[in-house]
């Protein structure tokens, strides 16, 4: 199949903005200087590919190596514009900062691309039809010398519009890609293996860049999302809020099941041992309530109050995380996020043990389109925090 270097035809050095030196620079360039043979209308190989698709093929996590010049930056430009252009943040948020308990610059310029998902049939637009979408997630990256690279506890979900028969596409290109370059993903989530091995200067990566900015940019934006990291005041605390896209502004919509557009939620420091970590207070109007488990007054394991109390919080812990049960709409972002340190807490601090009886039947889900004959497998998304909107 050849290399991927330059993305869809270009060169390797590239100048795009952000992480020009890096991947993004490389497939920005390919994908704004011509078109690879055999590939798609954008460029890159829709063939051959393996017929499986595993939760690792649809929920792409990067690995934190390297130097934050190796990942997509809001400012990379592909056939859609930027991922995310600064104006259009700050419509939303002026100087929209993710970190605001430490010192670390984490504005604009510092958010990458840690992870990437596909979604067939998001319920974003009602449960009566499907919204095809790629969800991209940024995070401020540190990088600490010969520590290696970190990244900041707050986040930026962008949701784009795909159209269904593009995203097939799309996964096709994915699955090539794979193909070419080991056509290893295990179905466990994980930071995605043949990123990890390659390295994000890799011909792998460099291809995924070049698919991802082939179909998304901010002409296609929909939706952001985001929780930063703040001390309110003197515990650690996140600040949720979402806006879906009017014309050339970001405006504040309802979280799912409140009515509210932003809540904050404290709690002890992430970084606290499991059986000691929990929160100070927690906005919710879901009937999964996590609360009482993750509620840092709650009943010592042994305690008689642990059954009738935390047992209900244990089984909507694992309701929260079962996509049959609940999605992005039917959550509120508090539950959503908390539900693994529940299930955590549940199970290694209070002994539950999960059972078939807490999925009960589903809710409705949107229909999903006819299958066309040439998609490649059924999209498999379960994942638990990868679920979460904001």
């Amino acid at each position: 199949m050849g290399t991927y270097d330059g993305g869809a035809g270009g060169t390797s050095t590239g100048t795009g903005g952000g992480a020009a030196g890096g991947v993004a620079g490389s497939a920005h360039r390919g994908l704004s200087g011509g078109s690879t043979a055999g590939g798609s209308a954008g460029g890159m190989p829709s063939a051959p590919y393996t017929k499986v698709v595993t939760t690792n093929d649809v929920s792409m996590l990067y690995p934190l190596q390297g130097t934050s010049a190796d990942y997509l930056a809001p400012t990379t430009v592909g056939r859609f514009g930027p991922l995310l252009s600064r104006a259009l943040v700050d419509s939303a948020k002026p100087n929209l900062r993710l970190e605001r308990k430490t010192s670390e610059v984490s504005t604009y310029d510092t958010w990458r691309v840690v992870s990437i998902r596909l979604d067939p049939c998001s319920p974003r637009r009602g449960t009566s039809s499907c919204a095809p979408e790629v969800r991209l997630v940024l995070q401020t990256l540190v990088e600490l010398g010969d520590a290696g690279i970190i990244a900041t506890d707050g986040a930026i979900h962008l949701v784009y519009d795909v159209p269904a028969a593009e995203l097939v596409t799309m996964m096709k290109q994915l699955l090539t890609l794979k193909k070419a370059n080991g056509d290893v993903t295990p179905d466990v989530l994980q930071p995605h293996p043949i990123l990890s091995q390659q390295g994000l200067s890799g011909a792998f990566a460099q291809g995924l860049a070049a698919i991802v900015l082939e179909h998304v940019g901010e002409d296609r934006l929909a939706r952001l999302t985001f929780f930063d990291h703040n001390m309110d005041p003197d515990s650690d605390g996140w600040l949720f809020a979402i806006f879906d896209r009017t014309g050339s502004t970001l405006t504040a919509v309802k979280i799912p099941t409140t009515q509210v557009n932003n809540f904050l939620l404290a709690g002890t420091s992430a970084v606290d041992p499991l059986g000691s970590s929990g929160t100070f207070s927690i906005f919710t109007a879901s009937t999964d309530d996590v609360g009482p488990l993750v509620d840092t007054a709650r009943p010592d394991a042994g305690a008689p109050q642990v059954g009738p109390l935390l047992a209900p919080a244990y089984t909507a812990a694992l309701r929260n995380q079962n996509p049959s049960v609940h999605n992005s709409e039917s959550l509120d972002c508090n539950n959503c996020h908390l539900a693994e340190g529940a299930r955590r807490l549940g199970e290694e601090v209070y002994g539950f043990i999960p059972q078939r009886s807490v999925h009960p039947q589903p809710q409705p889900r949107p229909r999903r389109p006819a299958r066309q004959r040439d998609q490649p497998a059924r999209l498999r998304l379960h994942s638990s925090s990868a679920k979460c909107r904001s």
